[in-house]
């Protein structure tokens, strides 16, 4: 809303200057009174055209973005934060080819990896790289392997769903 009155008044200013610059020649009579409200309307519709304009091009950038946040928190973030801390994080759902957390990283790899941040697709791919069976034997080195990829999936879930309800507005 500031930004919005600031603008306002910017063009408010450049009116203002522009109707103080016309009426110079209004006054020494070089123009008469037709010619000075057709030059005034002419760079009024300018300002007011290039302000719309502008505003079209923001407003076409937020809905982009808009629109990329809501592809990622449907086809990655939701389905993966609905998994739950408790499976996501426990070693034997991970090597269960029929189990949904397996199910759940295949397709994530295969589909909608690039909808991923950078910091969790480099996760990703040591996730992928990595051969997880000598991982089942000590618990510790699979919570410092796995909890890194959970904790970034949160915080990007979080984030993603407040930049998208800072977007959409207030939910009423």
């Amino acid at each position: 809303m500031a930004e919005t009155h600031n603008q306002f008044k910017r063009i408010a200013w450049a009116c203002f200057g522009l109707l103080i610059a016309m009426a110079i020649p209004l006054v020494l009579g070089w123009m008469g009174w037709e010619g000075f409200i057709v030059g005034f309307a002419t760079v009024l519709l300018g300002f007011a055209t290039f302000n719309l304009g502008f505003i079209e091009i923001k407003e076409s950038r937020r809905e982009r973005r808009r629109l990329r946040l809501k592809e990622q928190l449907e086809d990655l973030y939701s389905p993966l934060f609905g998994l739950g801390a408790r499976e996501f994080l426990e070693f034997s759902c991970h090597r269960q080819a029929d189990h949904r957390v397996h199910k759940k990283m295949e397709e994530l790899q295969s589909r909608y990896k690039y909808l991923a941040t950078n910091e969790l697709r480099e996760l990703l791919d040591i996730y992928y790289q990595t051969d997880i069976g000598p991982l089942s034997h000590d618990k510790q080195l699979w919570n410092n392997f796995i909890r890194p990829i959970w904790n970034h999936i949160v915080s990007d879930f979080e984030n993603r769903s407040d930049e998208y309800n800072d977007l959409t507005g207030p939910v009423s």
